[in-house]
């Protein structure tokens, strides 16, 4: 379950990203300053992501992207949480914050969705690491 709501997550992000770059540009570089200074702690990058996500996806003026993020939070936090409680997902999420903005700087928007792409293959792979180390991973849909 938890591989479909990242799997989720990074389809529809590559579209709303996008749309969020092409129509303010100067908002989404704002959402995407927030990564600015931020502490190296497993619950603040949960907390991060989650508001750079949804503040995207809200910035894209679709808004059933972020009622569908919004739906996941609860999940999301959770799994967010032990995500980045490794060093390489805080790592790879910083690098992804900092390329992002980047492109959107940039204005290159046409490479958000190979940028998103790579993001979510890469975190998908440091999360199967993490699940065949821990067997806690398996029970987080019912953690609280």
């Amino acid at each position: 379950m938890i591989e479909d709501l990242l799997s989720v997550r990074t389809n529809i992000s590559a579209i709303f990203i996008r749309t969020a770059f092409r129509k303010s540009k100067s908002k989404s570089l704002e959402i995407l300053s927030i990564r600015e200074n931020i502490k190296d702690c497993s619950q603040v990058f949960s907390t991060v992501d989650d508001n750079i996500f949804r503040g995207l996806a809200f910035v894209s003026r679709n808004l059933i992207y972020g009622l569908i993020l919004n739906g996941l939070k609860g999940l999301y936090t959770r799994v967010g949480r032990y995500y980045f409680s490794d060093p390489k997902a805080r790592q790879l999420a910083c690098r992804f914050y900092h390329d992002l903005a980047k492109i959107c700087e940039q204005e290159n928007n046409d490479l958000v969705l190979d940028r998103v792409r790579s993001y979510g293959k890469d975190s998908g792979n440091i999360w199967r690491e993490m699940k065949d180390k821990d067997n806690m991973i398996n029970n987080l849909s019912e953690l609280r």
